[in-house]
């Protein structure tokens, strides 16, 4: 799950050129930028969710917006967020939106386990407008932060740094249904990574099924697993 990529999108193709093993549903941030003329500016936004070939047979792409994605894996639906970060116009107005949006979705698959991650741009133990927002979303949608799920009370290290700016925050999350099999969360500092965010990862089991989970779908069709592949 992937946010600002940063990719027009005449551009998004590069996603499966360059990752062929996995089936690649996003959006760009950047198409009225294009539509209006010459480029200008330095790139911006833009969200990714990279799924394996392997379970290209049970995904399903849902939504493709500008700032979420939302994809259907098996019984797991996986919702790739990006929400703007302070400054921005009309931020909380956006956040009002999307989450309006997301939880629409939610209702309609409610059969499925909801796992939502990307980068939230707040930390959701301070107390601020959009904090407070996400922190009533998760309440009402019978959600949990999966990082109370592994490590408890114990602090993660922080998701963003800024070593020239002196600056340390935790502004990425993985939120996920209070029923989720969720075995591991974790904040990875990798040599390798070259950008100011470093990656969480999250472990979650999901249960392949033949047939898509929504609200006309029985609840015995829901627990069947495929044993073979047609």
């Amino acid at each position: 799950m992937l946010q600002e990529h940063w990719l027009t999108p005449a551009n998004l193709a590069k996603f499966e050129n360059d990752f062929p093993a996995y089936n690649c549903f996003g959006s760009s941030a950047m198409t009225n930028c294009v539509e209006l003329g010459v480029l200008r500016g330095r790139p911006f936004g833009g969200v990714m969710v990279l799924v394996s070939k392997k379970l290209q047979h049970c995904t399903q792409l849902l939504c493709a917006e500008e700032r979420y994605v939302i994809v259907l894996i098996g019984n797991v639906l996986v919702i790739d967020v990006y929400l703007p970060c302070a400054g921005s116009n009309d931020r909380l107005f956006v956040c009002e939106e999307l989450l309006c949006n997301i939880t629409t979705w939610m209702h309609k698959y409610r059969k499925a386990t909801t796992i939502i991650g990307g980068d939230l741009n707040t930390n959701l133990d301070e107390n601020n407008c959009v904090a407070t927002l996400l922190n009533r979303f998760i309440n009402d949608n019978m959600l949990i932060r999966c990082d109370k799920l592994t490590t408890g009370c114990g602090k993660n290290p922080p998701t963003f740094v800024n070593e020239a700016l002196n600056v340390h925050s935790s502004i990425d999350w993985f939120i996920a249904s209070r029923d989720a099999a969720v075995s591991n969360f974790s904040v990875l500092d990798l040599d390798c990574n070259l950008s100011d965010h470093n990656p969480i990862a999250l472990r979650v089991k999901c249960k392949i099924v033949n047939s898509e989970i929504g609200n006309d779908v029985q609840d015995s069709h829901a627990d069947m697993i495929i044993k073979q592949l047609r």
